[in-house]
């Protein structure tokens, strides 16, 4: 459950635990690379997010 309300609020969690963010390996699909955050939840949680360089949106997230 806190991995899914996580999820929900990406761009307020980053913004907020900024300082905690780690960046890791691009996504590539479809031909693209898509820079990769990790920030760890607590609990051996952890989320990841992808996000598109030129429109900022979120295209894929991942837990861990």
């Amino acid at each position: 459950m806190k991995l899914q309300a996580a999820r929900s609020m990406v761009p307020w969690i980053l913004d907020e635990r900024r300082t905690e963010i780690q960046v890791i390996s691009a996504l590539e699909q479809e031909g693209r690379r898509f820079p990769g955050l990790q920030l760890d939840l607590g609990e051996g949680l952890a989320l990841r997010v992808y996000v598109d360089p030129e429109t900022h949106h979120v295209v894929q997230t991942q837990g861990l």
